[in-house]
This record gives C-alpha cells, structure tokens and sequence, in this order.
C-alpha cells in the first residue's frame, strides 16, 4: 500500500490487488481515517473479485458440459 499527501492536503492511496492496481483518493479526512476507508475499500473490492472469480468458474464449467 502506498500513501501519498497531494499538495490540497487529500490523501492519494494505492494497493495492488490479485493483479490490479486500485487507486483512490481521499479529501476531509486524516490519514488514519483515509487508511481505514482504503482498507474497508479493499475488502469489500477482494470479497467482489471472488465472487466474480466463482461466476465466471461457473459459467465456465456449465458451457464446458
């Protein structure tokens, strides 16, 4: 995870996530707040990408029979 502060003050974070990089930028808040919101961000991201990963597993599965 990398923090940066821009020059208005708002907080840029960005992580790599099962390949991807996620980028968000966070204005009004601290950095502890913006970190925490990242990382809510980011789990509620992963739990979407496994879903997608089972949906796409599936559809797979069901064209391949």
């Amino acid at each position: 995870m990398t923090i940066t502060r821009l020059h208005n003050g708002s907080y840029y974070i960005s992580d790599i996530i099962e390949g991807h990089l996620i980028e968000q930028v966070y204005y009004f808040y601290t950095k502890k707040e913006a970190i925490k919101k990242f990382r809510q961000y980011r789990k509620q991201l992963k739990k979407w990408l496994l879903n997608m990963n089972i949906i796409i597993f599936v559809i797979v599965k069901y064209v391949n029979y």
